[in-house]
This record gives structure tokens, sequence and C-alpha cells, in this order.
């Protein structure tokens, strides 16, 4: 039975070309070009790979290989991805002993990924969103797609008994003969891990055997040693490499340990305990820089901090985190001056290994000082985002203030300026009209899909770059959705929406809604590690909503505010402008939050209060408080809507 290989969704996010291709039109461009091009279609699947897996099947075409593996390949249990092992897939579910090739595949694609199953020994998608604390937030299925698509030749690790950089490090032959990440983790597949290589700082197959003497004893190769490791001797504490009771970097800071820091991330793994408790690293940065920092990979609580050296032989603490349990660590700071530095991290209680991430890259000059970037979502408030667009081209771009606008006109409800209804995008100068000269077509865009929220901030950040970063939603929102589109009846989740800053390349410094109810402390919530401000409102916004021209006004006046200047200066045009205009009978509110206070990092964050204050009434309230809460919480002010 011939078995599905194809997946819309991968195609369009591994092609960004086809990012806005419906399923049927993702699968008509792959059958007739994708696939004779060779794109990539399917996170589980490899043509080429299957191909040099099979010799003889190395000559055949794309179309050839694509039909034989659907129709024969699975079915026979032939190899067709250095990320999928089908054999793998069953003899660690079992449940799932008894299924065929063909129904194990399917399986996996329709289930097993989102369950969490294992489904490669190279592959651990729980330890690769540890390992990386940018997604965090992804679920199993996007981590896959982030893995295939950049992880993999980013050199990010992905499991804890393979990590690429180590094994080009130790190998200098294969460094010599310019393999790239994905030619490394053939090479190990196929070759390094039968010839007993180390694959990792916390892993030696050859070292396993011969410190585990019971596995030996029952003469164990090194394929089920390395199965046997990632099944049961990572759980069990075995030991497993010459290097894992190694200590690398010093315990004081006259021992630190010398790193280099850029713009790729250095990742530094070591131990830190009872009989260990501090490890320092020692780093040097040359200009001002945007700093980023992240402890993961914990089994225990473990905390790091940063701290300058003074000049007089002094440390002064420039970061820190604190974060309690296993929770990764971060510390962002845009702008950290030039200077010597060092990590400290440290153990707070019980022993864990880690993953310290670091990168650092020159900050932008001020030329270019905010990117204001505008997603503006077609529906029925059409003519106020018109109104709006003219508000912003008022003022215009200048050269320290991007303003640039993602417009989705829907038709049958304003008819000015040439009424277009595609999606086009575009930067704002000043005098400029949303008529068909201005910005540039990207078809009929889906404004409630995440991809094309993410494609448009990704392509602000690119074409504009900029010391800080402004993002507003505009469009009708309901608290835990914005930006309804009219054309897909589709909206931006709350979790959608912090998937894509979670996705970003860095933070955005402040996010505005111009919807209605998104002043909500589960927005908030969500989006806190990925952006310093919100600024949206509790009560419903009429649609007029912000007064652009006043804030960007005041924004190209003075680009050197900060993220909370800038929201309090779109508060305050804000209630200046209701005011102004006798509030129309609503009572306006809005709001600047400032997100860096919701971290874990601040133990008395609102979050943890909510949570807390929820907790104490299930678990120790009476009846008698209860009624008294109902009493209360009827008599208080709400916003538009009861609930």
């Amino acid at each position: 039975m011939p078995v599905n290989l194809f997946n819309a969704n991968f195609y369009r996010a591994a092609n960004v070309d086809l990012a806005n291709f419906s399923d049927a039109q993702a699968e008509s461009h792959f059958q007739n070009y994708g696939l004779n091009e060779g794109r990539a279609f399917s996170p589980f699947v490899n043509l080429n790979f299957y191909r040099s897996s099979n010799s003889d099947l190395a000559n055949i075409s794309n179309q050839q290989a694509f039909n034989h593996l659907q129709n024969n390949g699975v079915a026979e249990g032939r190899s067709f991805s250095q990320f999928v092992d089908i054999k793998f897939y069953r003899a660690s579910n079992v449940d799932l002993t008894s299924l065929n090739n063909e129904q194990a595949f399917n399986h996996l694609q329709s289930n097993g990924v989102a369950e969490g199953r294992s489904f490669s020994p190279f592959v651990d998608l729980n330890f690769y969103k540890a390992a990386n604390s940018d997604l965090a937030s992804f679920n199993n299925s996007q981590a896959l797609q982030h893995l295939e698509i950049y992880g993999l030749y980013e050199g990010r690790q992905f499991s804890i008994a393979f990590d690429v950089n180590s094994y080009r490090s130790i190998y200098s032959d294969l460094a010599s003969a310019g393999l790239n990440n994905q030619q490394l983790l053939d090479h190990f597949e196929r070759h390094g891990l039968s010839e007993g290589h180390t694959s990792s700082p916390f892993f030696n197959v050859s070292y396993y055997l011969a410190n585990n003497f019971d596995l030996k004893a029952v003469g164990f190769n090194n394929s089920q040693a390395y199965d046997h490791f990632v099944h049961f001797g990572l759980q069990e504490g075995r030991s497993s490499s010459e290097f894992t009771s190694g200590d690398y970097a010093g315990n004081a800071l006259s021992r630190a340990r010398n790193i280099t820091v850029s713009g790729k991330s250095a990742i530094f793994r070591d131990f830190v305990g009872n009989t260990d408790i501090n490890d320092y690293y020692h780093f040097s940065l040359s200009n001002n820089s945007n700093f980023q920092l992240a402890l993961n990979g914990l089994r225990a609580d473990a905390n790091v901090q940063l701290l300058r050296l003074n000049s007089d032989g002094t440390t002064t603490q420039a970061g820190s985190s604190a974060a309690g349990g296993s929770t990764a660590e971060v510390i962002n700071i845009n702008g950290l001056a030039a200077g010597s530095y060092f990590a400290q991290v440290h153990s707070y209680s019980g022993n864990t290994h880690y993953n310290l991430s670091i990168s650092a890259t020159p900050a932008v000059s001020t030329t270019d000082a905010w990117t204001f970037m505008v997603y503006m979502a077609g529906n029925n408030l059409e003519a106020f985002g018109i109104e709006d667009f003219l508000e912003m081209s008022a003022v215009g771009s200048t050269s320290n203030v991007n303003i640039v606008a993602q417009f989705d006109r829907t038709s049958g409800y304003e008819f000015s300026y040439g009424d277009w209804t595609d999606t086009r995008r575009g930067i704002i100068r000043q005098g400029d009209t949303p008529g068909l000269n201005w910005g540039t077509s990207v078809g009929e865009a889906n404004m409630g899909d995440a991809n094309v929220l993410s494609n448009f901030v990704n392509w602000g950040m690119t074409n504009y770059q900029a010391n800080n970063y402004a993002l507003v939603l505009w469009g009708h929102g309901s608290g835990f959705s914005v930006a309804y589109d009219d054309i897909t009846n589709d909206s931006l989740t709350v979790s959608e929406t912090s998937s894509v800053l979670a996705g970003l390349s860095r933070n955005i410094d402040l996010v505005g809604a111009d919807a209605c109810l998104m002043g909500m402390t589960e927005f908030a919530h969500q989006i806190r590690n990925n952006a310093s401000v919100l600024v949206g409102s509790q009560e419903v916004i009429p649609g007029i909503g912000w007064n652009y021209s006043t804030v960007l006004s005041d924004l190209t006046t003075n680009s050197t505010m900060t993220a909370m200047q800038l929201g309090n200066t779109i508060v305050n045009r804000y209630g200046q402008h209701y005011s102004s205009i006798g509030n129309n009978g609503t009572e306006e509110t809005l709001s600047a939050i400032n997100l860096v206070s919701l971290r874990s990092s601040n133990p008395n964050n609102l979050s943890a209060t909510i949570s807390q204050f929820a907790t104490t009434i299930m678990n120790s309230s009476t009846s008698y408080d209860r009624s008294r809460l109902s009493t209360h919480r009827a008599n208080s002010a709400y916003f538009e809507d009861t609930d």
C-alpha cells in the first residue's frame, strides 16, 4: 500500500517563495516543479539519502526515487532519512511492534512526533528544545521541522550522544575534507559509530562498552551500545565518555576558561554540583554589542550571572538569571558595553550537566534607531486602516526611523485608493498613499496565519535593520486572538504570536496591539521572554484606534527613546487624543507593561502571584471565602464583556 510522503506545511516552510501557497497549490507545485528541482518536501524523507543508502537506486531520478520509496521502499524497510529510523521507532514503542513498515511510517507522521515518541537513535526533540532556548515553546512537529530546515545546518545540538561541532573538532581529517554538518551526521551514522568514534563530549561508544562490563559481557556491538545509552544508560547515570567527569571551566575568576564570543552562538558543556560549585568563563567584547546568554539542559537548579571586569581588578554584576529548578536561565542585553567579562555558572542545589550558549553581535549603528512595523489585517475596519496609513505617511520614515507596514485590504468595505484587495507590504514615506503604486504585493495573504506574521517581521528586520524594533498588531482582537482576517476567518492566537516571536533572531523591543481587549495578563505572560514592552488595552478600542501621527512624530523627533519611553508615549498620546474628542461615550484604556518584570527571573512576577492566588483558592478556601470572592467579583469593574 503506497504511503503519503508529501507534507504541505513542511514544503511551504522549507521553500520561502511558496510560503503563501494553499495545500493544493503546494502539492501541485511539488508535482510539477519541486520534485524535479530537488526541493525539500517532508521532515521524514530525504531522497538524496535514500539513493546513497541503497546502491541499486543510486542513478535514478528524483521522480523515480519518490515513486519507488512511496510504493516499495518504505514497505521493504529501506533507509530513507538520517533523522528517521522505522525499525528503531517500532523497537522503542512496544505498542507498535506489530505494525508493518508502512503502518509504522503512517503512525509516526500522524501521531508519533506529536506524542513525543522516539523515532531515531540520533535525534531527541526534547533535548533539542531544551538545548536551544529560542525553541522552548515549539511543539514536537515544529521542532522537527526547524531541525530539518535550520538546526542541523546551524550546527545546533539535537542529541546528547551526538554533537556535530565536537565531531568535527575531534576528527581533523573530516574537518580537512570540508564536510558540512549534514555530511558529518551521515559519516557518523554510516562509519563513525561502527568505528567507535567519539560523537559528543558526553558519549564515546568504545568507552561506554569498556566501562560497562555487563554490556560487553553479552556481546553488544557499537550500534547496540549506542541504542542502550539512548534508552537506558543516560537515565541510569552510566559512565559514557572520558570527558563526562572532566572540568573544563575554572572554579575561580583567576582560573576562568578563556572563550571567544561572536555573532554565532558558541555552546559550552560542563558540570556544576556539590563538589564543583562554580564555573567561570572569560571573554572580551571589542564593540558595544547585543548580548545573549542561555543556560539550559539542566537536571538540577543552577544559576548564571554576567560580571564586568573593572580597571581596578574588581567585578560588577552586569546581568543575572536565577530561575528555579531545572528551568533555563537567560540573560539578554542590548547595547552591552565593550570590555572584559566573566560568565559564572553557579550550582544552587544538586548536580547537573549544562549547556551554556553565548553570542554577541555588534550593536547596529544609530543611523536606524527604530523600525516600526505595523501588521494590518484585512477586515471590516479597512476604512480605519486607510486613515491610519495616512496618519503614518503624514510623518513618514526618516534617516533614524523606518515605518513599514503589511496592509491586507478586503473587497466590499472601502473603495478608495484603487480598491485593491490583495496584501501589500513596504516602507511608508512622507506623503505616501495606500494606492496601487505603494509597496509590493505578496498575494492574498492569510493574516491569521503565524507563518505570514513571521515572514513579515523577518522581512522588516532583515531589510530595515535597527537598534530597536516595534511590532503593532492592528485589527480586531478578543484577548485570546488578534488580527482577524475576514477572507479566511482565521486569526493569530496568543500561542501562535508567542511562537512567532520566539522564532525570531532577536527579541522585539515593543509589541503593540491596536486591537480590542489585548491588555491581558495571559497575552503578556505568553510573550514575556521575547519582548520587552507590551502596549494593549483591557477595554475595546474605537475604530479610529491609535493616533499614529502624534506617536510617530514623537518617535522621529526623539529616536533615542527606549522601548518603555515609546510605550509611555503611545499611552499618553492615546489618552490625549480621546480626551480631546470627548471619548465617544466609551471609557478608553491603554497600558504599557514592562514584560521583563513578568519573567521567571523575577520571583514576585505577576504570573507567579496569580498562580499562587489560584492555587490557594482551589486548595484552601472555604465556601464562605468563595462566596465573598464572588460578591467582590460581581462588584468589580469589568471590560466590555463580563467574562
